[in-house]
């Protein structure tokens, strides 16, 4: 991968692009394309990379192969999965991901704390 840094970036970048998504989300960007931004970001190993709408995990597995840690969202449990998956295949002993349920009763536990 071409390092790009913030003050030399091109207008236009070329990546590969499938017309059919290889894990079928219909957005769903290429890894290289983001593991780019990431590289233009000119981020330090171990800086944290948060995704509020993770899809099929693709920022989660730049990340990683970035040797960034990540932290992703997702709404839709199918999707969820998808993305866990992919993100365990790069690198299993470092992710953590939780379900969509267990931070819900994660949040109700500390309205609780702070209510009583």
């Amino acid at each position: 991968m071409m390092l790009v840094s913030a003050f030399n970036t091109p207008d236009i970048w070329e990546c590969k692009w499938q017309a059919v998504k290889p894990h079928g989300h219909p957005a769903e960007k290429p890894v290289d394309l983001i593991k780019k931004i990431i590289g233009v970001c000119e981020l330090e190993s171990g800086t944290l990379v948060l995704d509020p709408f993770m899809g099929s995990g693709t920022t989660g597995v730049a990340a990683v192969e970035c040797g960034l840690d990540f932290i992703g969202i997702e709404y839709d449990d199918h999707w969820f999965s998808v993305a866990e998956a992919r993100i365990r295949n790069q690198d299993e002993k470092s992710v953590v991901i939780s379900r969509q349920s267990e931070i819900k009763a994660m949040s109700e536990e500390v309205v609780v704390e702070e209510g009583a």
